[in-house]
């Protein structure tokens, strides 16, 4: 009986593998058929997927690394790992949605930076700055620098939560 599950599990998770490879390739082949403007517009789908799954990404790491720092009293290894890890998160969404807004006719006539590509910027910036800041610390073993580098930390995450919220 045990043998005769095992089997079914087996098939069924085959089969449900094969059933979204089946889904996926229809999908393509209607893509196939679209017009270029249709296309253009589901790949910008994707692109907007990709850059605010990469913000939502830096914001979860810089977040843990800010806040387990503070936690702890002391700056470690795992923190400057978590900054450097949303930076890059970071740098990578803004890098796609520049690139959409760009793509973008209205955004291409205006030309306008706007309050949320500067504090955006800002926000990079910073967080660069810090990253950079918080791997010298730690690698001088500073424990005064160690102790009190939460309190900057909690300063580059708060100017960095203003573009994400706008």
């Amino acid at each position: 009986e045990r043998a005769c599950a095992t089997k079914f599990s087996i098939y069924y998770e085959h089969s449900s593998i094969m059933n979204i490879v089946q889904k996926t390739r229809a999908i393509f082949r209607k893509l196939e058929h679209c017009s270029e403007d249709r296309r253009e517009d589901d790949l910008m789908s994707v692109e907007l997927i990709l850059a605010t799954s990469s913000i939502t990404l830096a914001l979860v790491f810089y977040t843990i690394g800010v806040f387990k720092e503070r936690k702890a009293g002391i700056l470690r290894l795992n923190h400057v790992l978590f900054f450097w890890t949303g930076l890059v998160f970071d740098v990578t969404g803004t890098t796609i949605m520049t690139s959409i807004a760009q793509s973008s006719a209205a955004a291409a006539a205006a030309g306008d930076f706007g309050i949320h590509g500067l504090t955006g910027l800002l926000a990079i910036v910073l967080m660069l700055i810090h990253a950079s800041w918080a791997t010298i610390t730690y690698l001088r073993h500073n424990k005064h620098g160690q102790e009190v580098f939460h309190k900057f930390s909690t300063f580059v995450w708060l100017v960095w939560l203003i573009p994400y919220i706008i």
